[in-house]
């Protein structure tokens, strides 16, 4: 989870799910850019939609 092109990087470099939020310097054009597995506009405030995105973890997460 992170806010900057670079924190995608790495996860991508550690071969780790990314998750990024456009809450900082970098907007949602550049966390895809960077490799972002999904990107948020905003911070997660809707209940129905964090509950959404934690549905899309647990799907994609090896067990």
């Amino acid at each position: 989870m992170g806010d900057h092109a670079g924190d995608m990087r790495v996860a991508r470099t550690a071969g780790a799910l990314s998750a990024a939020v456009a809450t900082g310097p970098c907007d949602v054009e550049d966390l895809w850019a960077a490799g972002a597995d999904v990107v948020l506009p905003t911070p997660l405030l809707d209940l129905a939609e964090l509950e959404h995105h934690a549905e899309w973890l647990r799907s994609t997460s090896s067990t």
